[in-house]
């Protein structure tokens, strides 16, 4: 197994914070107690996908959960008409 990210470690919270501001939404969070298992932050490590792959991220987490969005609401428009 291979596991391919940003080399980043990034909470819950910020990603949430990254997609509204994306999405220009000002809905705040609702905050709710933590559950046994829940994941608080994500890091993947790189170190095997380097080694075996070369691969170096291309693109900030931010860009590429921008991008990503975008696809995902060209897809939604295209879907409606």
């Amino acid at each position: 197994m291979i596991n391919v990210g940003g080399g980043d470690r990034i909470s819950i919270r910020a990603i949430y914070s990254a997609m509204a501001r994306i999405a220009g939404s000002t809905l705040e969070p609702i905050h709710v107690p933590a559950r046994v298992g829940d994941v608080r932050d994500s890091l993947a490590s790189l170190d095997r996908a380097r080694t075996l792959l070369g691969y170096e991220p291309g693109v900030a987490w931010e860009v590429g959960l921008a991008t990503t969005m975008a696809w995902y609401r060209s897809r939604l428009s295209t879907a409606r008409t």
